[in-house]
């Protein structure tokens, strides 16, 4: 395996069990909800990292995962966030399937029935937050104003 892909693959191995942990947080307090915002930082560094390398599946896949993750953080409606819980646990399992396949294979492959399962449970949960414009990290207008105030502190001195 080229160490480009084996570095990515290990990493990106790793991101996962940190995914699995906050979901897993996230199945025992749903109210904990703005873990999700950290679950969207973390996949966010697999969804760069595949799109830059070429795999489309595992960028698809991974950007979906984050837009869904910010996105039911601002529901924090706990019955939407557990079924939101349980589909972003099959993106995981999804994504490491495709990872041991691309250390095992060298090819982004994911069983066919599996694939169709898991990208129509994430359009089906994306096509319900359509209402939601951010799909990023927020920062609320109180929090920017505090930081340029800091900012401002700090050139005067």
């Amino acid at each position: 395996m080229d160490d480009i892909l084996e570095e990515f693959c290990n990493d990106s191995q790793k991101i996962l069990a940190e995914l699995e942990l906050i979901l897993e947080k996230l199945e025992d307090s749903p109210e904990q909800y703005i873990l999700l915002e950290s679950y969207g930082q973390k996949i966010d560094r697999i969804m760069g990292a595949a799109k830059s390398l070429g795999y489309e599946k595992i960028g698809s896949l991974s950007e979906s995962s984050k837009t869904i993750s910010y996105k039911v953080a601002q529901t924090k409606n706990k019955e939407f966030i557990k079924i939101a819980i349980a589909i972003l646990f099959d993106a995981v399992d999804a994504i490491n399937e495709i990872l041991q396949n691309l250390i095992e294979k060298k090819e982004e492959i994911i069983d066919i029935s599996r694939e169709k399962a898991v990208f129509s449970r994430v359009k089906f949960i994306a096509d319900r937050l359509t209402h939601i414009q951010r799909a990023s990290v927020a920062i609320d207008d109180q929090e920017l104003l505090g930081m340029a105030d800091s900012f401002a502190e700090l050139n005067k001195k």
